[in-house]
């Protein structure tokens, strides 16, 4: 144990101090008034517990004299077990101390430094202070066991780091999963061997990328349209008939035959009974007819009253609807396409075939075939237009001559006309769209 402080010379207020007098035991309290020396001793001897002479390096001594460099000299008892075994000088001079503690003694110094080393640093509450804390707890056997702790921990840290690296490394050699790969067995294969397989894979891999690729970008292409529009006019072929059918006679047949008598018997003028007919009895001002001039009977006016009934109300609507019914019927066979428009589809969709540049699709032989099937179904459609443009024209040069005259006498019937022609005419039409597209379907598709 340390048992005297012979000297200390030139460090804070210690001038030139010898203590060999003072005799030390195993605890030691040192008191005294502030400024004398206290603190100045606990760091040296701390500095000789640490082996840190910064300690008393930074004790600049009182007035400082160039000609007293820093010098400590202590004494120490060694012992034996417990039996004491001689003595030893430790010296600090040349700003370092010469020899170390004897392996039998420890010092331990209790000050204001201890606690700021130890338990509070500073007047914060910090991550280092509850670490001192702790260390003071456990005591120094305990906290010796903390740092090898602490040193493990560190390593193991360290460890998995090296561990990450290495999982990152092998995975950028396309290694999904490095445990079942560290676990794996050994390959009986050359390096040579395996790395020409890596390359193979590779460029399949490479392959399979730009096949995805230009599928990708072969469904954003623009696609064929549908070369022209199926038509469909027998609705109306059908209404201008059962219209040119169509008369009172279907409606009021027995008030007609009525009618009809009166007009052959009574009426001088017949050509302007039909403005009568349709105007109603507006022209009757009096209990005589307005045509032939004879007096109306009893029964006659019952019959006169039942045509005012017909010809007010119902003839007259009849007539109304009839004309409507015609103004619709005027261009009752309308071609949505011209032979125009569909030669600027067929061009549109020969443009959209002549994008599919790839060797795999440019050089199929199939190709060829379908742009020559696909321009004679385009033929057959322009041959099949030019039937039916004139087919239209024959019917609408039948249709307008009757439609004048059914529009000036709406209840008198007409003669129907023969559409089979034309509706021959728009099947064969229809039919060679159909087959354009059902060929497109099935090729492009």
């Amino acid at each position: 144990m340390l048992s005297k402080i012979n000297l200390i010379r030139g460090i804070g207020v210690f001038d030139h101090t010898v203590g060999s007098s003072i005799k030390l035991s195993k605890v030691n309290v040192f008191y005294g008034e502030n400024r004398l020396g206290k603190s100045t001793l606990g760091d040296i001897l701390y500095s000789l517990a640490s082996n840190d002479s910064k300690l008393i390096l930074s004790r600049k001594a009182i007035p400082n004299d160039l000609n007293k460099p820093p010098k400590v000299v202590l004494q120490f008892e060694t012992t034996n077990g417990r039996t004491s075994n001689g003595v030893q000088v430790v010296t600090y001079e040349r700003e370092a101390w010469q020899r170390a503690t004897p392996a039998c003694s420890k010092i331990y110094v209790f000050d204001h430094s201890f606690i700021h080393r130890t338990v509070m640093t500073g007047q914060k509450l910090e991550r280092q202070n509850s670490q001192n804390i702790t260390s003071f707890i456990l005591g120094e056997a305990n906290v010796i066991l903390y740092r090898e702790l602490a040193e493990l921990n560190k390593q193991l840290r360290n460890e998995r780091s090296k561990l990450s690296n290495l999982q990152s490394q092998l995975q950028t050699q396309d290694i999904a999963n490095p445990q079942k790969y560290a676990t794996s067995p050994l390959p009986n294969r050359s390096m040579e061997e395996l790395q020409t397989d890596v390359n193979a894979l590779r460029k399949k891999k490479q392959q399979i990328a730009t096949m995805i690729q230009n599928r990708s970008a072969i469904k954003a292409r623009r696609v064929l349209r549908i070369a022209g529009k199926q038509e469909n006019f027998t609705p109306n072929a059908n209404t201008i008939n059962s219209t040119l059918a169509s008369s009172m006679q279907d409606i009021h047949r027995q008030t007609f035959s009525i009618l009809n008598i009166h007009v052959e018997k009574h009426v001088r003028y017949a050509s302007t009974f039909k403005g009568w007919a349709e105007q109603g009895l507006d022209f009757l001002k009096n209990e005589f007819c307005p045509f032939c001039g004879q007096g109306l009977s009893e029964d006659a006016k019952s019959l006169i009253s039942a045509y005012q009934k017909v010809f007010d109300r119902q003839f007259r609507e009849f007539g109304q609807n009839t004309r409507q019914t015609l103004d619709r019927l005027r261009q009752p066979f309308p071609l949505t396409d011209t032979k125009s428009s569909l030669n600027q589809q067929h061009q549109s969709n020969k443009d959209a075939i002549s994008l599919y540049t790839e060797s795999e699709i440019s050089k199929n032989l199939n190709l060829r075939k379908l742009i020559k099937l696909i321009d004679q179904k385009f033929r057959k459609i322009l041959v099949a237009h030019t039937d039916l443009s004139t087919d239209i024209q024959s019917a609408l040069n039948s249709w307008t001559p009757l439609l004048k005259r059914k529009y000036s006498v709406p209840y008198e019937p007409n003669q129907q006309i023969d559409f089979s022609r034309l509706i021959s005419s728009m099947q064969t039409y229809n039919q060679a769209i159909s087959e354009w597209n059902v060929l497109t379907e099935t090729h492009i598709y």
